[in-house]
């Protein structure tokens, strides 16, 4: 049996090795598969035992959002009046609240006459502006047979 020199076992053999091999023979890029260290397969456990301890704590104190996370860090600095006031929950003077919804006018009897009359004017104005393009248009209209019948005349004389 004869073994050539390239194909060697691959037991026992180091990784970046057998990359190496890989590539020599493909034309493919190296690996996608990261360099692997213990470390870094495994999350320390220890940063997560200190986040759960802050969360419990948290939990117990009732310091958590509305989404049961961790109250962060805020700068105020970026916040404005309204938004420190309530932060430190020092409202020197009540907050102005805004009228809600649509509050209607009360007519007078004065202002009713007007609004009829302007209502009337529009609709006279807008029966006018009808008519004058009804009129153009028929206008337009006979002015071509007119034209029409003219031509029509003329070929026949």
């Amino acid at each position: 049996m004869v073994v050539d020199e390239e194909e060697e076992p691959t037991e026992g053999v180091p990784i970046e090795q057998y990359r190496a091999w890989l590539d020599e023979d493909s034309n493919l890029d190296p690996s996608p598969l990261p360099d692997l260290d213990s470390e870094s397969c495994f999350p320390a456990r220890e940063e997560e035992m200190e986040e759960e301890e802050r969360w419990l704590d948290a939990l117990e104190k009732g310091e958590l959002d509305d989404n049961g996370e961790l109250k962060k860090e805020v700068d105020e600095s970026l916040l404005t009046a309204r938004q420190k006031a309530l932060l430190h929950k020092q409202q020197s003077q009540p907050l102005l609240e805004l009228p809600m919804g649509y509050k209607a006018k009360e007519l007078t009897e004065e202002m009713l006459v007007k609004r009829e009359e302007r209502a009337r004017k529009r609709r006279l104005q807008a029966a006018k502006k009808a008519e004058e393009n009804k009129n153009q248009t028929i206008e337009r209209l006979t002015k071509t047979n007119k034209a029409k019948v003219k031509t029509l005349r003329e070929r026949k004389s």
